[in-house]
């Protein structure tokens, strides 16, 4: 039993039926219905597993062990409805078991240049190509992260199509200038919690939003490993509890 697995008990109770089966399966879902004026991918915190299945979670390294079991209790802790940006990071920080890599930390911002081009166009059923290739350029600049890329699937080409697509879904000028709905909607706004795997022994928490309005875009991304000096005096009881709560994540 994988990460794909629907009636995985423990994933559902910590992320919920809708998210259970990871980032991946949020965005594609997302990117398949039909984008309007009106469309908006928001998701607090959804799990991203990488390579992770129940065989390679046994054999990986006690210490990350300890540390899943560590972010399984931190967001047991937290309602779905609060894990934002600011909240997680706080509660990962208090969790003696995750040491942050400061050095890998990101915090990003990009303003989409729309210069000469008809950026709100009228008519809701058309995007302008050029539209597209700037919106495909500019997110691409902005994340620049490779890893986060692939291990959400996210499709760089689809998803400057439904930028552009809700850029000029609006067809009301009157809407756009007075309307506070418009100009504080995000389009886009995902956090991503990428769970440690063999290849990838660290904890990763990413945080990606679009403003609709002025197509100001932030990138914000924390990185965690096991606290050694904390986990290597744990009892070996303790320790062996939280091995089993996290080869628990996938159930049996």
């Amino acid at each position: 039993m994988g990460p794909h697995n629907e009636q995985s008990r423990i994933l559902i109770e910590l992320f919920g039926i809708a998210l259970s089966r990871g980032i991946r399966d949020v965005f594609n879902h997302f990117c398949q219905r039909t984008i309007t004026s009106e469309a908006h991918l928001h998701e607090n915190l959804a799990p991203c597993y990488g390579n992770l299945t129940q065989d390679s979670l046994r054999q990986m390294d006690s210490r990350l062990k300890v540390m899943i079991a560590g972010t399984m209790r931190t967001l047991r802790s937290i309602p779905p409805s609060e894990r934002n940006w600011d909240r997680m990071i706080s509660a990962f920080l208090q969790n003696t078991t995750l040491e942050e890599v400061q050095r890998d930390a990101v915090d990003r911002s990009d303003c989409l240049t729309k210069g000469d081009i008809n950026f709100f166009k009228w008519d809701p059923c058309q995007v302008d190509p050029s539209v597209v290739n700037e919106v495909q350029t500019w997110f691409s600049r902005l994340i620049s992260d490779a890893d986060v890329l692939n291990d959400t699937n996210i499709d760089v080409h689809v998803m400057s199509h439904i930028v552009a697509k809700i850029g000029v879904g609006i067809n009301d000028l009157f809407q756009l200038i007075f309307k506070d709905e418009y100009m504080e909607r995000d389009a886009i706004d995902i956090g991503v919690l990428r769970f440690p795997d063999p290849s990838h022994p660290y904890l990763k928490i990413t945080l990606v939003s679009d403003s609709l309005f002025a197509h100001i875009s932030e990138y914000h991304c924390r990185k965690f490993k096991p606290r050694e000096e904390v986990i290597s005096r744990l009892k070996q009881s303790t320790i062996d509890q939280a091995v089993g709560e996290a080869e628990s994540l996938f159930g049996d």
